[in-house]
């Protein structure tokens, strides 16, 4: 049996909301197909990938190979018999939806197909220099960070690191309000954390000016523990021996809520790549959510070819392109990550598992995904929730319940990926969804 899981298994996740799987071939990943909010012209999807090849004329030897490489991350040759067995059934599936039927072997010349973990790594390289001006930045942050009152901690049995600042509000964690019950102290209610996951670049440097804008959002005795995870393999460190699986990854986070008080939930915030990490915790461990503010995703749609194309493949024509693909995207570290550790099927988020405190925050002029496009999915997604909704009794009032059930989705118009964090409108706007959302979140939390 291959390392990964069979299509199967990385898909029991989606398939509990009567998920039709349609096996279409996208960036040698898989597309979805589900009553139209997930992909609503998947043949077209199918089609588009081999263009300008015929997809009439496409080999099922190739097509076995693709979906080895995508559902199973491995090569051909190491398939079972009943992997692929099971293969053969997706390509005879396609067959009959689409009503062709693919030749044993390619018509003609394939053109060039990405092949995310099987491409070589492409890197480009740095002077030692640039690294030490990376480290240096980084003692910076660790300096600022510390004047705020954040400690940096390790995680329990784990390589990965956070910083903690503690709450202000009194008895925040489960302990302390257990112990003030007792004593019939009066203090605050109970709070959720903060778990902020960064995006690829520079880690927390990028992150400084928004992190200190949260730290003063709060008012005097509101503010909830914020707890900042460290991803150094994404983030330009050379020094990185170990990289996280995203199981791992998922388990080191709960272990970090655990161990700074017994919280089992927390509110995330998550920017990029963070979003990632999101819907691997989403995925395997949704328990720990309590709501998220996703800023720039990237883990929606990963069946369309835009997000691997954007960003590791794409020749660069703008200066913000060229920037992002010589100095984050083309690093070495980087680029070794989503060629070799990068699993898409642990980490895609289908928008009807979102949970019901979530905010979405996109950039117009985003360089890595499709805005546009994202946002009628989600769309989309919010009419299909709203529907369901609605034939669902609750117990809640009105009110809170059509909050509950629809996804919130802002749209940062003229901002490019990553902008929000040095544009002061923006910034106040990402900075004003995550305390609204914690507010509303320690409310349900009180009356529970």
């Amino acid at each position: 049996m291959c390392p990964y899981h069979s299509i199967t298994l990385c898909f029991d996740f989606s398939i509990h909301l009567d998920f039709k799987l349609y096996y279409t071939v996208i960036n040698c990943l898989v597309g979805i197909k589900t009553c139209n909010v997930n992909s609503p012209n998947p043949h077209q999807h199918v089609r588009d990938y081999f263009s300008p090849h015929p997809v009439e004329k496409v080999g099922r030897d190739d097509l076995q190979r693709l979906l080895a490489e995508s559902l199973f991350n491995c090569l051909l040759s190491q398939l079972t018999a009943a992997d692929l067995l099971e293969i053969d059934n997706y390509i005879s599936l396609v067959e009959q939806d689409m009503d062709i039927r693919f030749p044993p072997h390619t018509i003609g010349t394939l053109p060039p197909l990405m092949r995310l973990h099987f491409d070589p790594v492409v890197a480009y390289a740095k002077p030692l220099l640039f690294y030490g001006a990376v480290r240096s930045a980084d003692l910076c942050s660790d300096l600022m960070l510390w004047a705020l009152g954040f400690r940096r901690k390790q995680v329990a049995g784990s390589a990965l690191t956070y910083w903690v600042l503690e709450g202000d509000s009194g008895c925040t964690t489960p302990a302390e309000a257990a112990a003030c019950a007792e004593s019939g102290t009066v203090t605050s209610p109970q709070q959720h954390p903060v778990m902020f996951i960064h995006g690829v670049g520079l880690g927390l440097v990028t992150y400084v000016t928004f992190i200190n804008s949260l730290v003063g959002a709060y008012r005097p005795g509101s503010r909830p523990p914020l707890l900042l995870l460290e991803l150094p393999h994404v983030s330009m460190k050379l020094n990185v021996e170990v990289i996280p699986s995203m199981p791992d990854t998922v388990n080191s986070i709960a272990q970090a809520l655990w161990q700074e008080g017994g919280y089992t939930q927390a509110q995330f915030v998550v920017h990029s790549l963070g979003s990632f990490i999101f819907g691997a915790v989403q995925y395997m461990r949704p328990s720990l959510v309590a709501g998220v503010v996703l800023v720039d995703p990237v883990c929606f749609q990963l069946w369309e070819p835009s997000v691997m194309s954007n960003f590791c493949y794409r020749v660069p024509d703008t200066v913000m392109q060229i920037l992002m693909h010589y100095h984050i995207t083309h690093e070495l570290t980087i680029n070794h990550y989503f060629h070799r550790h990068f699993i898409w099927t642990d980490c895609v988020l289908f928008a009807e598992n979102l949970p019901a405190y979530s905010c979405v925050v996109l950039s117009e002029l985003d360089e890595i995904i499709n805005a546009p496009g994202v946002n009628s999915y989600l769309q989309r997604s919010k009419r299909s929730r709203s529907l369901s909704s609605e034939r669902e009794e609750t117990g809640l009032e009105g009110g809170r319940e059509e909050r509950r059930s629809e996804v919130q989705v802002q749209m940062l118009a003229g901002r490019h990926h990553g902008e929000w964090n040095v544009h002061l409108p923006s910034l106040r706007q990402v900075v004003g969804a995550v305390v609204d959302m914690g507010r509303d979140l320690d409310t349900d939390l009180a009356l529970a």
